[in-house]
């Protein structure tokens, strides 16, 4: 399965499930592999926002900002 058909899908889950913080999570790493920084970044900021506790998104977002 290639990645755009895997965004596509985690986007569907998402539509059902908004709040969904793995979700969100998983379309930030996808971003990320597809170098679109600044989509990856507005889904980690929103992990962080669903879930000040999930050190996984402050740690990609990092990785987002020292890679710029």
């Amino acid at each position: 399965m290639d990645r755009l058909t895997r965004i596509d899908m985690v986007c569907k889950l998402l539509e059902q499930e908004p709040k969904r913080y793995f979700l969100n999570y998983t379309l930030g790493l996808e971003h990320t592999a597809e170098l679109n920084v600044t989509d990856a970044e507005i889904q980690f900021k929103k992990v962080i926002e669903l879930d000040k506790n999930y050190i996984a998104a402050y740690y990609q977002l990092g990785k987002l900002f020292e890679s710029n």
